[in-house]
């Protein structure tokens, strides 16, 4: 198998939780994240039309992106991944039956 590079990030879409809370309950920096009901904003951060439909929440998982070799490989990643996840168990539980979404991207 060929060396390849890669990189985690997880994403979560929520009808109306404050990021912040997802931020203190994964205990992981985000990159981006808007809360329902909040103006939108272009990239500059400038305002546009509209609110936030729902409250939006992604951060890296890895540092940076990593080449995979025989001692790193993307299921290695993710089974850290979902270790850490489990810390939250009872808070991504709660924010699934709340109508929120999760991926692993």
């Amino acid at each position: 198998m060929s060396d390849y590079e890669f990189t985690v990030s997880l994403r979560i879409r929520h009808p109306a939780i404050d990021p912040r809370r997802i931020t203190d309950a994964l205990a992981l920096e985000p990159q981006h994240t808007w809360k329902a009901g909040v103006a939108r904003r272009d990239p500059e951060g400038g305002e546009l039309d509209g609110g936030y439909r729902e409250s939006y929440w992604t951060g890296r998982l890895m540092d940076q992106p990593q080449l995979s070799s025989g001692q790193l490989s993307v299921e290695s990643v993710l089974m850290q991944v979902l270790s850490h996840l489990r810390r939250a168990q009872g808070f991504l539980e709660q924010w699934y039956s709340e109508g929120a979404s999760l991926r692993c991207t």
